[in-house]
């Protein structure tokens, strides 16, 4: 009687979960939802222009397109309003590129949803922006002490002044050189994504 009742306590909890996570399956997904062998379904996310991000699901044999809408945070260069999405890399608010990047990006949590890193680099007016944050599904996720490590060539802070840093929690940036590369570390405050702002040396 104890083993029934455990049995149908097991199936509900099942049943539910699939109903919570089913919404960001599609396609021949099956079973994979946003977790399992594949991690999050989702992962590369593009800006459409319009305040929105879309993503194709990385299963095999998957084509389901999602979009939602993109999580923007302001950035303040010389009095003027920069917004950033650190999901999809989209800008808001005067002329800014993107720099491409070489790096290496790891995560780890004490708790929290599985997710990616997403990182993005850029530049504006003599100033260098960098961000990084956690993602599931196209939004920012939560995670109990997250770190993010990101390793790129030695070069690419070079002649670079840190001047604003935002999303961090205390004490928690690092940097270190490691041979030809520079490993940056960041501890971010649970959904909030880090925002550091470097001037370059002699502006």
């Amino acid at each position: 009687m104890r083993l029934r009742r455990w049995l149908i306590i097991a199936i509900a909890a099942l049943m539910l979960c699939a109903g919570a996570f089913a919404e960001d399956s599609g396609g021949n997904c099956g079973v994979v939802y946003t977790y399992g062998e594949h991690g999050d379904s989702f992962r590369c996310w593009s800006p459409n222009g319009d305040g929105t991000h879309s993503s194709v699901c990385v299963v095999s044999g998957c084509d389901h397109r999602k979009t939602v809408p993109c999580t923007f945070v302001q950035l303040e260069i010389e009095g003027e309003v920069l917004e950033l999405c650190p999901i999809c890399g989209d800008i808001k608010g005067g002329e800014a590129e993107l720099l491409p990047l070489d790096v290496e990006v790891t995560a780890a949590c004490h708790r929290g949803w599985l997710g990616h890193p997403q990182v993005f680099m850029g530049e504006k007016d003599g100033y260098v922006f960098f961000s990084a944050c956690y993602e599931r599904g196209g939004y920012t996720a939560y995670a109990q002490e997250l770190r993010i490590q990101v390793t790129m060539p030695a070069d690419a802070l070079k002649g670079l002044k840190l001047r604003a840093l935002g999303g961090v929690s205390n004490k928690g940036l690092s940097c270190d050189w490691v041979d030809e590369s520079v490993v940056l570390g960041l501890r971010l405050n649970y959904r909030q994504p880090a925002l550091l702002l470097f001037s370059k040396t002699g502006e």
